[in-house]
């Protein structure tokens, strides 16, 4: 009777437990679904990994050409460098830049600290955030803080500030490159 069903009966009844099976075929077949939705969780786990990654460089390169860009409807207080940065997102603060590193970054600050630590430049989900500055700090037009404390993951493929981090740790690479480049959006 089995081999005269169509085969995608057949492929159900030998996957999906089924009434009559033994005790051992109902724990092999949930087994081995378990299994399979552990695959599938993995593969898309995977690609999402590889498309944050592939938007996260896209967005890198797209934001490095703004620099220089000016653009209309900007606050006159607003670096005409940083013009179409601002206008991209206001939340811009800066761009930092780590010689020696990888480390090239637009910075932000937004009201809540966790905020872009999965967000982007534009706002959108992304594992790899956007460098921002302590909610705590001030960095206006008129008052900066006198210490500024700016956030960013430690990605191991070196972007954001995770190349600093391995090259700062050597005393030979701190002395040669021992000045970081904050430049505010306020900066002329």
């Amino acid at each position: 009777e089995q081999e005269k069903l169509p085969w995608y009966k057949r492929f159900v009844r030998s996957v999906f437990p089924c009434k009559g099976d033994s005790k051992a075929n109902v724990i092999r077949k949930i087994i081995l679904l378990l299994l399979a939705l552990a695959i599938v969780a993995c593969v898309a786990y995977i690609v999402n990994y590889y498309v944050d990654t592939a938007k996260h460089n896209a967005l890198e390169g797209d934001l490095k050409e703004l620099v220089g860009q000016a653009a209309d409807g900007v606050p006159a207080e607003i670096a005409p460098r940083f013009g179409a940065l601002w206008s991209a997102n206001n939340d811009f603060k800066g761009w930092l830049t780590l010689p020696g590193t990888k480390t090239d970054n637009p910075v932000v600050q937004y009201t809540d600290n966790d905020y872009y630590l999965k967000k982007d430049f534009q706002k959108e989900d992304n594992r790899y955030g956007t460098l921002y500055i302590d909610a705590g700090n001030r960095l206006t037009p008129t008052e900066m803080s006198r210490n500024i404390t700016i956030y960013g993951h430690n990605m191991k493929d070196g972007s954001m500030l995770g190349d600093a981090q391995q090259k700062y740790r050597k005393l030979t690479f701190y002395k040669s490159n021992p000045v970081l480049t904050f430049s505010t959006a306020y900066s002329q």
